[in-house]
């Protein structure tokens, strides 16, 4: 595409060509062209600090693509959608390749985003992911761990989700396979807990779960069998306090320590036996 020179020339120009037709031009945002979008943006809802941080990260990190989306502007030059994306790239400083549409009426957005937001594991079931669903409650999870996100204070894009499966297939597919059968374990916590205590352990953590999913033959005093009536119980558990717990027990257990007790929750992930 050829790039304006003078951007603001060309923004009056398209609103200007806006007021008679409406029509959709494929072009470079950057900063100034994104605060001058923004200056015409009037009775707006408020821009989710969530969400935001997710585009400017994408941003920042390569993963912002043009995808067809567009960045909405009605005929008499207000921004009808798209301030989140055009404060990322203020934000960022950083220019984004975007549709827009100009011309269509003021009250047309309110027809805006009607349809079902796509979940990450409805991108994953697109991309032909089996057991797409716990597998995206897995990946968000242990990336939650990774960060050391103990009260889930942040969320990662769907973008962002999608790279940290790809990037680790083959570990997210045997952790699934792993814990298909644990629904009531919690199936989340237990394929994070596997991935982790798979990396320290290999065959000790084939032989923790093996014990924590039939429960079979544990005797008093063995601390997996408190742990698996924990998890199992009808009880409230957050799903990075059911990790938690997990890996609490884990040490219990590697430690040789005789215990009739779950583990207590304390509110964070603790360092690991081997």
């Amino acid at each position: 595409m050829n790039y304006i020179q003078n951007q603001n020339t060309w923004f009056q120009r398209m609103l200007s060509a806006g007021e008679t037709r409406t029509f959709t031009v494929q072009a470079t945002i950057t900063p100034d062209i994104a605060r001058e979008m923004l200056a015409n943006n009037q009775n707006n809802r408020a821009v989710s600090s969530t969400n935001l941080r997710n585009i400017c990260t994408d941003i920042l990190e390569g993963r912002f693509m043009l995808n067809g989306e567009t960045i909405i502007v009605s005929r008499d030059g207000l921004l009808n959608d798209g301030q989140t994306r055009l404060t990322a790239v203020v934000k960022t400083n950083t220019p984004i390749e975007s549709l827009v549409v100009f011309g269509v009426s003021r009250q047309a957005r309110f027809t805006i985003d009607m349809g079902k937001q796509r979940t990450t594991g409805e991108f994953f079931t697109m991309g032909g992911v089996k057991n797409a669903t716990y597998t995206a409650s897995i990946v968000r999870l242990h990336g939650q761990y990774l960060r050391g996100d103990y009260a889930h204070s942040t969320e990662e894009s769907k973008v962002r989700l999608q790279e940290r499966y790809y990037g680790a297939q083959a570990a997210y597919d045997s952790a699934v396979n792993v814990v298909g059968a644990m629904r009531e374990l919690g199936r989340a916590p237990c394929g994070v807990a596997w991935i982790i205590l798979n990396e320290v352990n290999p065959e000790a953590c084939a032989e923790f779960f093996e014990m924590l999913r039939v429960g079979a033959g544990l005797d008093v005093g063995n601390p997996i069998l408190p742990l698996r009536n924990r998890l199992m119980a009808k009880e409230r558990i957050k799903a990075e306090e059911r990790l938690e717990l997990i890996l609490r027990g884990w040490n219990l257990w590697r430690r040789d320590y005789r215990a009739t007790r779950s583990p207590k929750i304390i509110g964070c992930w603790p360092d690991l036996a081997d």
